[in-house]
């Protein structure tokens, strides 16, 4: 059988999971719109991937950032899901 999602691994993969975490922690109301809220620790990973084209940083003062998510960064997301696979519904307890 022809595997016809590559596996992830190097850049890829890491920025696959920095672009799930932004996500997940600098989403805004407005969907494809982030915001570091002035953290500095969420700037840094905006400022990595607008630096590799994933987002498109559209105001910045300071660690206060905010971004678009660019076509490429759901690509991106998209074929780290559908090579993960399903995720579990629940954790088996021992």
């Amino acid at each position: 059988m022809i595997d016809l999602h590559p596996p992830f691994l190097g850049e890829d993969y890491l920025f696959a999971l920095l672009l799930r975490m932004v996500q997940e922690h600098c989403s805004t109301v407005t969907a494809g719109a982030l915001d570091s809220f002035g953290l500095e620790a969420h700037a840094d990973a905006m400022r990595a991937l607008g630096d590799a084209g994933y987002i498109e940083i559209t105001e910045q003062n300071g660690p206060h950032i905010r971004a678009t998510i660019l076509p490429a960064a759901e690509t991106l997301v998209a074929r780290f899901l559908a090579a993960r696979g399903p995720e579990p519904s629940s954790r088996e307890s021992n």
